[in-house]
């Protein structure tokens, strides 16, 4: 049985690209961030909000350490 992570990341695969917007309310360690990112940009915008301040440091340092930059 697929996993429900890998459904919803083949999925959105399909559905997002370059120059389109995407949310992450659960950023937690990045790793779906992080795949958001590549997908929606450069061009587009990704937004990753946490109620955790150590999970938004943490897939901050994530993003910085794949290239793309991180701001607001």
């Amino acid at each position: 049985m697929e996993r429900m992570v890998d459904f919803a990341h083949r999925f959105l695969a399909e559905t997002l690209a370059a120059g389109d917007r995407a949310v992450d309310l659960t950023a937690g360690r990045g790793r779906d961030t992080l795949f958001l990112a590549e997908q929606v940009l450069p061009g587009g915008e990704l937004f990753a909000f946490d109620i955790q301040r150590d999970a938004l440091a943490q897939t901050e340092n994530l993003l910085r350490s794949h290239g793309f930059a991180v701001g607001g």
